[in-house]
């Protein structure tokens, strides 16, 4: 993939890998969430279902993939999900570091009161780099305007800080 699939607006929306490799084009570069230079273009991620103004509606499943990470400068973050409705991820393995120090490889938002959201049999123990032993060039930042609620984990599956719903995690590995 040389750039990300953000989706607004829908419901009742399925993305099956059927063990697919998801792997990104080249980054050269990169600053804060937004690659700079290389082959890959727009924000570290490979899917945006959702954001928290308009979660995704209805139904949603996510899985089976393999994100190969085991090159120089890789790991961008798999899904960013927000949710009013039900979601289920599940069957997704991750090969080599997440080595971008971007957003971990999973943020998965119950935003509404009565949102679930099922995140199994995730497998990310090779874990990923802290930001600052990568290329991006951020600055730590303390908060506040568009940077609040920005995920700086590497390594796992975090949530949103306005999330209402109700998260679960199942027969899941994340590494340091």
């Amino acid at each position: 993939m040389n750039t990300n699939h953000r989706h607004v607006g829908l419901q009742n929306l399925g993305i099956i890998g059927n063990n697919a490799v998801l792997t990104h084009g080249t980054v050269e570069a990169i600053d804060g969430f937004d690659m700079t230079s290389g082959e890959y273009h727009g924000p570290a991620q490979h899917f945006k279902i959702g954001v928290p103004d308009n979660p995704h509606k209805g139904k949603f499943v996510f899985g089976g993939f393999i994100a190969n990470w085991r090159g120089k400068n890789e790991g961008m973050q798999i899904l960013n999900h927000h949710t009013n409705g039900t979601s289920v991820t599940e069957n997704i393995r991750q090969q080599g570091i997440h080595s971008l120090g971007c957003q971990g490889p999973f943020r998965i938002d119950a935003h509404g009161a009565n949102a679930k959201a099922i995140v199994r049999g995730v497998d990310l123990r090779f874990g990923g780099k802290s930001y600052q032993f990568t290329i991006n060039t951020r600055q730590e930042r303390s908060g506040g305007g568009t940077e609040t609620g920005r995920s700086w984990a590497t390594s796992g599956i975090t949530t949103h800080p306005e999330a209402k719903g109700h998260p679960r995690v199942q027969q899941s590995m994340c590494g340091g």
